[in-house]
């Protein structure tokens, strides 16, 4: 049996009526638990004062990028606190510091560590003297909590 143009489309728009009904609601409510969960992979990036340096937190892989972006004599460092390496007597948490004393200009140093998904790890990033590893604490960006 031969259909007409007009059942076709009709039979194509009852369709359509029905993926609308069934689609719509699933797609909101996928929308809705997306909006709810944070994104896993959101990067921090801060700078010096003056932005003289930078860094940026990567959390897939849990990398620091630190960049010298001024021939100024200093050069860059991260301090950063895990908060997976604690003591369980005194709960202080281990502090390090990542340097990038290559110059400005230089390609960013790429300090990777091996950080447990979801570690909490604050950081800020400062100019200093390598050589002495002094860091100039005025020159500092306010503490960033980035997670792993």
């Amino acid at each position: 049996m031969r259909q007409s143009y007009r059942m076709i489309t009709r039979g194509i728009m009852s369709r359509g009526r029905i993926a609308r009904r069934v689609l719509v609601p699933l797609s909101v409510a996928a929308l809705g638990l997306g909006m709810m969960s944070a994104p896993a992979s959101a990067s921090d990036y801060v700078c010096t004062s003056g932005c003289a340096g930078e860094a940026k937190f990567e959390p897939v892989g849990e990398h620091f990028y630190i960049a010298d972006l001024k021939a100024d004599g200093h050069s860059v460092v991260v301090r950063y606190v895990r908060h997976d390496i604690c003591s369980p007597v005194t709960g202080r948490c281990q502090v390090n510091l990542a340097w990038n004393h290559n110059g400005a200009n230089s390609v960013p140093v790429d300090h990777n560590m091996n950080i447990a998904e979801g570690v909490e790890v604050d950081w800020n990033v400062c100019l200093g003297e390598y050589g002495s590893q002094t860091i100039l604490y005025d020159t500092c960006h306010a503490k960033v909590v980035s997670h792993a």
